[in-house]
């Protein structure tokens, strides 16, 4: 696949900061990329609404589902929305 986020996927950050709730109990927090599909699939998921800034992204959201053996959620990507008169 020559997608370059396949290439080096970075999945954990490290922040050794205390945290304002949990103190110093945490110092690894998985990134964005590696927490949004797990926790789709596991939430129940079935349709993730993304921007198309998120495209490249795709094939690294569908190989950590993979990699992980939960069950795939299919993405919609949508450009810009204006919602009016909404709640």
């Amino acid at each position: 696949n020559n997608n370059k986020t396949l290439r080096d996927p970075v999945a954990f950050r490290t922040n050794l900061t205390p945290h304002h709730r949990t103190g110093t109990k945490y110092k690894c927090y998985p990134t964005y990329d590696c927490a949004c599909p797990f926790v789709d699939a596991k939430e129940g998921v079935t349709h993730a609404l993304r921007t198309t800034e998120y495209k490249d992204r795709e094939a690294q959201y569908y190989w950590v589902t993979e990699l992980m053996g939960v069950r795939k959620v299919h993405i919609w990507e949508f450009a810009r929305v204006n919602f009016i008169q909404t709640v």
